[in-house]
């Protein structure tokens, strides 16, 4: 199976952290920054293995390619959102344990390198850089009866580092002030329950 899907929305009161130098010390707020947009293409597809005699296995993936804009009354023009990476993917494979009624799946996913401009006050700006991101996620999901089921997840079972680069430079383009973080990433367990009515 192969479907493709083209999306696009407006987004009212866009939110993003914003970041500044106080006394040598990089400062992250949340700031509004007004109405904005995104839109993109996504191609997904899933692949049942069962020409290799394997009908309990299904490969599947996605891929979106994704950008935005959002007005930044500093920089005095449109920019793409921050930390909005322009290429995201995820690829997977689930295996049906029939005697269990039970769906096993192991995911990686794919965060592509982000690159944003922020404007400053004074009219300098903020580049930050996010390296990309590798996550593994593993799942169960069982059916405890035809109309209930059960799904236990583990998201970012690595949890590896994540390194963030910000340069703020002034208003004749001159760096000032440059931080590198090399912070980690946090796993999350979660337990749902789906009844279909």
């Amino acid at each position: 199976m192969l479907s493709a899907n083209l999306f696009g929305r407006q987004v009212e009161g866009r939110i993003e952290p914003v970041i500044s130098f106080e006394s040598g010390r990089a400062v992250r707020r949340p700031q509004n920054m007004g109405d904005g947009s995104f839109w993109g293409a996504e191609l997904e597809a899933r692949l049942p293995l069962d020409a290799l005699a394997l009908p309990e296995l299904s490969v599947w993936g996605n891929v979106a390619f994704i950008d935005s804009r959002v007005n930044d009354p500093e920089l005095g023009r449109k920019r793409r959102f921050a930390d909005q990476p322009r290429v995201l993917g995820t690829v997977g494979i689930d295996w049906f344990v029939e005697p269990l009624a039970t769906t096993f799946g192991v995911a990686a996913n794919w965060r592509g390198r982000t690159g944003s401009v922020q404007g400053q006050p004074g009219g300098g700006e903020l580049r930050t850089d996010r390296d990309s991101a590798l996550r593994i996620d593993l799942s169960a999901r069982a059916e405890l009866a035809p109309a209930i089921s059960l799904t236990v997840s583990v998201l970012n079972l690595i949890g590896g580092k994540e390194k963030v680069t910000s340069v703020q430079t002034n208003a004749a383009g001159t760096a000032t002030a440059t931080t590198r973080e090399d912070g980690p990433t946090y796993r999350t367990f979660y337990v749902a329950t789906r009844f279909r009515f």
